[in-house]
Formats: structure tokens, sequence, C-alpha cells
């Protein structure tokens, strides 16, 4: 009977809520690892991916890089066509062309493609600004160039300048090799290297423009 007692006065005497207080903290202590371990697992392919995004990571937290929109991946839907006032029916008229050629591309390539045909435009758009004012003689001389591998001495550059001054005495008879060649440095179709003269890539391109659409045509002097 007294043992009874003396169990029942400790058993009172004992301060469960700071027991239970120390039983849960360390159930939480143990399930919180073990819950980041088992969602690691299961999200482990999704943590993988991410884990090449990341900038940096501290006690302040991790830094991932922002996420980029690819514009090329916009539907064509979405573009449109310009309502400029200035622009003629015609104008409008290849604009719709355009666009409804882009229709027929998927999505990722209508970039490069617009870019690649830009491009093509305006390099024809400065050939023919070019051809208009160059003469027959820069031509061919380019095309010497181009039979020669691409590069020609100066002396023998010089010298052909010499001809082309003797066949045309009263129109060159002021005129310079630095002067005539002057044309075609500034719109980098040919360039002098040291004592070389070297035919540029744009020079191989005009000249591949003048076959194809100048066939024919013959610039004076």
């Amino acid at each position: 009977m007294e043992a009874l007692q003396t169990f029942a006065r400790w058993f009172v005497g004992v301060a469960w809520l700071e027991v239970f207080k120390a039983v849960t903290t360390l159930v939480v202590g143990v399930a919180w690892p073990f819950a980041i371990v088992l969602l690691a697992l299961i999200f482990r392919a999704e943590i993988r991916n991410k884990i090449k995004d990341m900038l940096s990571a501290g006690p302040t937290g991790v830094t991932f890089q922002p996420q980029v929109t690819d514009a090329t991946t916009r539907s064509t839907t979405e573009l449109v066509l310009s309502t400029s006032p200035n622009h003629s029916s015609w104008h409008k008229a290849i604009e719709e062309s355009i666009l409804h050629d882009l229709k027929t591309i998927v999505p990722e390539k209508q970039l490069p493609v617009l870019i690649e045909q830009l491009a093509s435009a305006r390099i024809k758009s400065a050939f023919e600004a070019v051809f208009s004012n160059i003469f027959g003689s820069q031509i061919q001389g380019l095309h010497q160039l181009h039979l020669a591998g691409g590069s020609l001495s100066l002396n023998d550059a010089e010298q052909y300048f010499e001809s082309v001054k003797k066949e045309h005495a009263e129109f060159y008879k002021d005129v310079t090799f630095s002067t005539w060649f002057r044309y075609l440095e500034i719109n980098t179709l040919a360039r002098i290297e040291g004592d070389r003269v070297e035919l540029t890539d744009a020079g191989r391109e005009f000249l591949m423009f003048v076959q194809a659409t100048k066939a024919g045509l013959q610039r004076a002097f």
C-alpha cells in the first residue's frame, strides 16, 4: 500500500508537459530529414534539371537564372502587318505574300529564314547601288583578281590600270591608280594588304551578282 502511494506521488509530480515537448521535438527532428530525403528521391529528375539553372546558394537561399522565352516559338498568328498609311497597295500585297509564305514554315525556323532573306535583300540593294556607279574596268579588275586566286601583286594591279588608262587616255588622263582603286576599297570589294591587292568576300559575291543579274550589260570605261 505504501509503495502504491509512493508511485502515485511520483506520477503526479512528473512534468508531463515537458516530457511531451521533448518527445515531440525528437519526432520532428527525425521526421524532417526523412521527409526531405523522401521528396528528393521522388523528384530527383526535376531537381537534377533545375540544378543547371542555379546561380548561387547560401544561407539566404538559392538563386536561379530567369527563364527566357524564345521568341521564335511564337505562332505566326501573332504577327501583324504594317498599317502605315504611306505604304501603297502593292507594298501591302508584298507584305501579305511574305506572311503567307511564313505560315508554311515551322515557328522555330521563321526568324532564321527572315534574317537570311533580309540579309540577301540588303546585299542585293547594296550591289545595285555599287553597279550603278562602277566602271567597266573596275569590274574587269575584280575579275582578274578572281582568276588570279583572289590576290595580285600591287605592281601587277598598277600595270593593269596603266593598260586601262592607255586605252581610255582622255577619260583617265588625270586619274591615278589610287583614285581608280578607291571606289573598290570604300565598297569593300578589294583591299591592299602590304604589296598585295586582295579580293574580299564581298568582291566575290559582287562578281556572282553581276554574272547572275547583269549578264550582257556593259559599264563604260
